[in-house]
């Protein structure tokens, strides 16, 4: 049990699943992504990596609950760029809209709708602050397809409308079917080139959902 040490970046922890450990590299109340040791390279395994990453990521509430905490190590500068652990792990989620076949005409369109909900109004008002990104749209059996590379319209960040609007260009030519998933969302994945990849999902992550726990 970990009650006594709340997360970190850079934190170090044995698990019941892996005889070497893992590292966080980033987290929320939710979701953690974390590196691996490679006993083979005597080196952390993404750490190591030059291409691109798919993180590691687990039930934040499971790693809490479960794995013993050993040490932190110095989490750099040139970590916080790469992984860039400030950014949300789900963004632009709205449970009252579907991903439909035929994308709304406009971002504003989007934004309007989920102002229905005060819940989702808030996930669509909030910026991503990074110029660009790579959506990964899903196919009609569930699984991501290749990346695509988003330019913000000011250069700076997006809007939850605007990114989703993007979004949804990208996810509708692979809608067989309606209802695979509930709700729409944006969901971080890895890195390509640098640039950080979020997948098109429901508004729930393939994690599903578990009740976040105070990890502060």
């Amino acid at each position: 049990m970990n009650e006594q040490h709340p997360f970190e970046l850079g934190a170090v922890y044995r698990t019941e699943w892996s005889n070497d450990p893992i590292r966080i590299i980033a987290f929320d109340a939710t979701v953690v992504f974390y590196d691996v040791w490679r006993s083979d390279i005597g080196d952390w395994e993404l750490a190591a990596r030059k291409g691109n990453i798919s993180y590691y990521r687990i039930f934040a509430p499971f790693l809490f609950a479960s794995a013993a905490y050993v040490r932190t190590d110095e989490y750099s500068d040139a970590e916080r760029k790469r992984h860039r652990p400030d950014l949300p792990m789900s963004f632009a989620v709205v449970r009252s809209v579907e991903w439909t076949p035929t994308p709304p005409s406009a971002a504003s369109d989007i934004s309007a709708i989920a102002r229905a909900s005060a819940e989702d109004s808030v996930s669509v008002r909030g910026l991503l602050h990074i110029p660009a990104v790579y959506l990964e749209p899903f196919g009609p059996k569930g699984s991501s397809k290749p990346g695509t590379l988003i330019t913000a319209q000011d250069g700076s960040a997006f809007t939850g409308g605007e990114l989703l609007w993007r979004a949804w260009q990208l996810q509708a030519p692979h809608l067989r079917e309606l209802g695979r998933v509930q709700g729409v969302g944006l969901h971080r994945s890895g890195t390509r080139r640098g640039i950080p990849s979020y997948y098109i999902w429901g508004s729930d992550s393939r994690l599903a959902v578990w009740k976040p726990v105070d990890l502060h």
